[in-house]
């Protein structure tokens, strides 16, 4: 403890230096902590993007061989009703699995009377679709994407109504409004189109889905908008068009589905379970395979978004820390050419090279720790008042527009504030060990000069 306040005394010695260094290091701190809370906020938006309103599930189960062909062989790589069973049997044996559901794929034309679009048609149960929107997580990080932007869920819809869910885009192409829905649904009043003239019995919510079903056929059903969505990528928000499973298997002439995605309590090792689950499934002599939603032939927005921001945080640390470096290099070198005499006096009184270097060390954790606390707070007020404010902002790729929220989490706050502790006394050992190589005279000879 003796050697702490002569540590801390020293330290009073070239205070203004001193401040300085602190600084840095606090501000490096708070700038480490700060980016990676940003980053792990966009990181959880789109994990949460992919697994609940993609539906992919923390894991998906697919035909062996289904993802990739699925879309040009439905009928040969769908799922069908007893399979689904036997896997529903064994899912449920599983604590960890949350909730699993079928979801069926396929391309359509949908039409307003006047034209017709291209889609990407998904059904899916509608308490499937509830489960999704009213998850804890999608309503804590995506609050926004919660509910529908117009209209109600699936669930909500009257049965007679055959209701469908466009996405936005989809629905301004088509100048579809919604219909149907509760008081306090937010219900598009558009008026008609001139698909839709005055005097005509078709409703501007009515649409026409045409298609063929698995096996050739020509398939066709009309529907109603009950309900506008969002993907939450602009890729898909054009296209994107969601119905009862139900509704969709008669469509395609089938009992069977694309693929089964299962959401876990837990959602961590998820390649090991993936190769568990795939394992126990073809133990049963079912011939499928487990995909995680971070395999980017699942989720490839998420696994390149993911790997950018890897990227961006790497770049942000190297500098981080190599400014951190040079202002410990400059204060402890400076700090030793004015203290040359009193290393001398040191090392002839009996100090050892390393009983001074101890001595350096102490005044450099000193300093690390002052700045590291100073920094921690100050990262702690700017992340509460950045919350606070409800800052909105577009980012590449996303529909609409996000609250600016800033996560830093408690890893990242040791992790970075032990890596630059550490830095600062990897910093003034080097520095105060090329010192404390000299000779005695040569230090005293070095103040002369």
């Amino acid at each position: 403890m003796y050697w702490w306040r002569i540590a801390a005394r020293n330290l009073r010695r070239n205070w203004r230096r001193n401040v300085v260094t602190t600084t840095a290091i606090a501000c490096g701190f708070a700038g480490l902590v700060l980016v990676a809370g940003y980053l792990r906020r966009v990181e959880l938006y789109n994990a949460t993007t992919a697994v609940y309103l993609a539906h992919a599930g923390h894991l998906s189960i697919y035909r062996k061989g289904g993802l990739e062909r699925a879309t040009f062989l439905p009928q040969r790589y769908a799922i069908d009703a007893k399979e689904s069973a036997r896997i529903g049997e064994i899912l449920r044996r599983d604590p960890n699995v949350e909730r699993f559901a079928g979801y069926l794929e396929g391309v359509a034309l949908v039409s307003n009377g006047c034209s017709s679009v291209p889609v990407i048609a998904l059904g899916m149960e509608p308490e499937a679709d509830h489960f999704v929107r009213h998850h804890p997580r999608v309503v804590r990080e995506l609050p926004e994407l919660a509910k529908p932007l117009r209209g109600v869920e699936l669930a909500q819809a009257p049965p007679l109504l055959r209701g469908v869910s466009l996405s936005t885009g989809l629905a301004h192409r088509l100048s579809r409004s919604v219909r149907g829905g509760n008081a306090d649904a937010n219900v598009d009043t558009r008026s008609k189109s001139a698909c839709d003239p005055a005097g005509s019995k078709r409703e501007p919510s009515d649409v026409d889905v045409l298609g063929t079903t698995f096996d050739g056929s020509l398939a066709a059903f009309s529907g109603s908008v009950v309900g506008e969505h969002t993907t939450g990528q602009q890729q898909l928000d054009d296209s994107s068009l969601i119905v009862p499973l139900t509704t969709l298997q008669d469509f395609y002439a089938t009992d069977g589905v694309t693929h089964l995605a299962v959401f876990l309590k837990d959602p961590r090792d998820l390649k090991k379970r993936a190769v568990e689950l795939e394992r126990a499934l073809q133990g049963q002599g079912l011939a499928l395979n487990v995909y995680p939603f971070d395999d980017e032939r699942i989720s490839l927005f998420y696994v390149g978004a993911r790997d950018f921001l890897l990227v961006l945080s790497a770049f942000v640390g190297i500098v981080v820390f190599f400014v951190v470096v040079l202002s410990i290099v400059n204060t402890q070198t400076m700090t030793l050419l004015e203290r040359s005499r009193e290393l001398g006096a040191l090392r002839s009184i009996g100090f050892t090279r390393a009983g001074v270097s101890r001595l350096f060390l102490r005044e450099a954790a000193l300093l690390a720790a002052i700045g590291l606390l100073f920094g921690g707070l100050l990262a702690l007020v700017v992340a509460l008042s950045v919350n606070g404010l409800n800052v909105r902002y577009t980012p590449p790729g996303i529909v609409g527009d996000m609250q600016l929220m800033l996560k830093p989490e408690f890893r990242a706050w040791w992790q970075y504030g032990a890596a630059l502790f550490a830095t600062v006394l990897v910093a003034t050992r080097l520095v105060v060990r090329s010192r404390t190589k000299m000779r005695i005279a040569e230090l005293n000879v070095n103040v002369s000069a």
